[in-house]
């Protein structure tokens, strides 16, 4: 939204006096107590995921034909309509644990924590987008059958836990958040979070969806961006492993995806046919 009002400004169209106005997103959220939250308690989570080793970031293109195709195979009587998001979300999911299994030698659990933009999960819309602040949580699913080798049936049940986990987030997590144990609820989300990811047998994965974000038709006076990206092809410390971030394609229907991974894990990855049917390594941008 900030990139969004920057071009606005910028181009003088005048949208942006007749649209912004000050969205008291913070009245929504009552604290409901005079405690501070525990510092330890916010960064607990984070710290559990944390992975040792240096990773690297590499660029995959899926196309819009190879997620229709992953949508197709990632339906269900339970999730009839899995969103592009979802099914590559799911897609990378099954193959980053493969590789994990390849360099450590056996089928761990997992957890993925996909970002939520809690605008979007009001019912009846209560925020604005231009609403202020980090106005997001976490979605936490748990994959924990690992003695399963039919594909069909893990794409499947992936799609599904993601399904349910972000429904949860608009079910139940946001009622609660709203109402007088505000504070209450992140709390305890939070502590449930802290358990769950301290599991050191879980193989943890951060998920990050900016598709539809509309920064690629931001405008700063001289024409739309042909490309929008994130730094690729750099080393970076363990913290950072494990991470995936999803943009919008050069198409509507493609989705570029930026992943964070162990050196080694990514080596096993970018020449696996199986994955490689699907999506593209870092292809040639059009210009």
């Amino acid at each position: 939204m900030f990139v969004k009002c920057w071009s606005e400004i910028a181009t003088n169209d005048g949208y942006i006096g007749t649209n912004i106005g000050i969205y008291p997103a913070v009245s929504l959220f009552p604290q409901g107590s005079e405690e501070p939250m525990p510092a330890g308690l916010l960064l607990a989570a984070q710290y559990t995921l944390l992975r040792e080793g240096r990773g690297t970031i590499r660029r995959f293109a899926f196309e819009g034909s190879a997620i229709s195709k992953l949508k197709e195979k990632a339906k269900s009587e339970r999730v009839p309509n899995p969103t592009r998001v979802e099914a590559v979300t799911c897609f990378l999911w099954k193959h980053l644990m493969a590789v994990s299994t390849v360099i450590w030698g056996s089928k761990q659990p997992s957890v993925l924590r996909h970002a939520v933009n809690l605008r979007k999960q009001m019912m009846p819309k209560m925020l604005s987008e231009f609403s202020i602040g980090n106005i997001i949580w976490t979605a936490v699913a748990l994959y924990h059958n690992i003695t399963t080798d039919k594909v069909a049936e893990v794409d499947r049940e992936l799609v599904r836990l993601v399904r349910e986990s972000i429904a949860d987030i608009k079910e139940k997590f946001v009622p609660k958040l709203l109402s007088n144990g505000g504070y209450e609820t992140i709390r305890e989300s939070l502590e449930e979070s802290k358990e769950t990811c301290s599991d050191k047998n879980l193989n943890p994965y951060t998920f990050s969806s900016w598709c539809t974000s509309g920064i690629p038709d931001t405008n700063f006076g001289w024409g739309k961006p042909a490309w929008v990206s994130l730094m690729g092809g750099a080393d970076v410390d363990s913290s950072y492993n494990n991470i995936v971030i999803m943009m919008d394609g050069q198409t509507s229907d493609a989705i570029e995806a930026w992943v964070t991974l162990d050196k080694r894990e990514m080596a096993v990855l970018e020449h696996d046919p199986n994955f490689l049917a699907f999506a593209s390594p870092n292809p040639t941008i059009s210009i």
